[in-house]
């Protein structure tokens, strides 16, 4: 789990939950979704579950280059969403997957 800084509200349509641009959540990857949906969690404990493809977005960060993501398919390693070195198809060791993985390419 880790705390980031959300740098875009996100709201849930269904149950209204709100949680605006600049607030802190904790971030999970429950393993029964096997990397492709995180977990947010506010400082009141109310959760909103995303796609982890989302994750650029919502926490300001930079995509990796298509250059980057091909090099990432034919290497044995590339970076998770927390920024660790993975193998493809992995995950690190706070429980982010691989950027190859959130985004739906493997």
């Amino acid at each position: 789990m880790k705390h980031l800084t959300l740098k875009k509200t996100i709201t849930n349509k269904h149950t209204q939950i709100q949680f605006p641009e600049n607030s802190t959540v904790s971030v999970q990857f429950p393993e029964e979704f096997n990397g492709t949906t995180m977990l947010l969690t506010d400082n009141a404990g109310n959760q909103l579950k995303t796609r982890s493809s989302h994750f650029f977005v919502l926490f300001g960060k930079k995509e990796p280059s298509i250059k980057t993501l091909e090099k990432w398919t034919e290497d044995s390693f590339c970076k998770s969403l927390f920024g660790q070195k993975v193998e493809p198809d992995g995950f690190d060791s706070e429980g982010s997957p691989s950027i190859l993985v959130a985004m739906g390419f493997i």
